[in-house]
């Protein structure tokens, strides 16, 4: 039997003939769909379909800049379900020429807003969110003189 070396791609094990066939010379974690012909796998971050009678290689167009980290397929093979590695972070700028009563005013506005969504019973992610509005607003209105910013996460 030849034993592939560690980073040689995809391949598939023939019992009868007790070796290995080398389908790409790329990609991890190849998961067979039911049709037993093609395969689905990994390669740095994106995700390929690869025909094992023609060795044809096909990449998936998941329209995101972000790397592919766990994937699977649902049994009946029409649903393909993956996770992204994504990392996000918040800028925050003080406009240092805005004038306190301004800031009061927006802070007392977006307050107002919360409270009518509050009244309503409006659901509840929505008054979070405007919640949240309104405590990055204070936070503003109560730090601009200082130039200090907090960020509270959405």
């Amino acid at each position: 039997m030849n034993a592939p070396d560690e980073h040689d791609g995809i391949l598939i094990y023939t019992f009868e003939t007790n070796n290995f066939e080398r389908i790409t010379e790329f990609g991890l974690r190849p998961i067979w769909l039911r049709d037993s012909r093609r395969l689905l796998f990994r390669d740095a971050g994106k995700l390929f379909l690869v025909n094992s009678e023609t060795k044809k290689v096909q990449e998936i167009s998941l329209h995101s800049p972000n790397p592919v980290i766990e994937y699977g397929l649902t049994a009946d093979n029409r649903t393909l379900y993956y996770t992204l590695l994504s990392t996000e972070a918040d800028i925050w700028l003080v406009d240092l020429g805005v004038t306190r009563e301004v800031l009061e005013r927006n802070l007392k506005l977006q307050l107002q807003k919360l409270q009518g969504l509050a009244n309503r019973g409006t659901f509840a992610g929505t008054v979070s969110r405007n919640l949240t509005e309104f405590l990055r607003s204070a936070v503003t209105c109560f730090s601009t003189s200082s130039g200090v910013s907090a960020d509270f996460a959405s």
